[in-house]
């Protein structure tokens, strides 16, 4: 489970992005693939972020985006949470048409 606090500072913090006019996408990414012990363990927690993180997001109108994130191995990490050169290469194009989608499905 996410730590109460965590996501109530989280929910705080978008809520004060909104009242002072700043927009975010609130973009998912996982830890390295070693630090889940099984697929379902990972599945649990994408579910989480989805149910919580991403329904917190949208109740303050900021998009959410999430990526093939199985297509990042733990090779592409050099610890457990930050990417490494070969891994911010194959995410740097997930998320640019991940944000591309967004801007070009926008209201005009």
């Amino acid at each position: 489970d996410f730590d109460p606090v965590i996501v109530r500072l989280f929910d705080e913090g978008l809520q004060t992005l909104r009242k002072y006019g700043v927009d975010v996408i609130v973009n998912e990414l996982e830890e390295t693939p070693y630090v889940y012990p099984s697929k379902a363990r990972r599945q649990r927690f994408r579910d989480k972020m989805q149910s919580e993180i991403a329904s917190i997001a949208r109740k303050h109108g900021y998009p959410y985006v999430t990526t093939d994130l199985d297509s990042l191995e733990s090779k592409d990490y050099f610890d457990y949470n930050h990417l490494n050169s070969e891994g911010i290469a194959k995410y740097s194009p997930m998320l640019a048409k991940a944000i591309a989608d967004i801007w070009q499905s926008r209201p005009r």
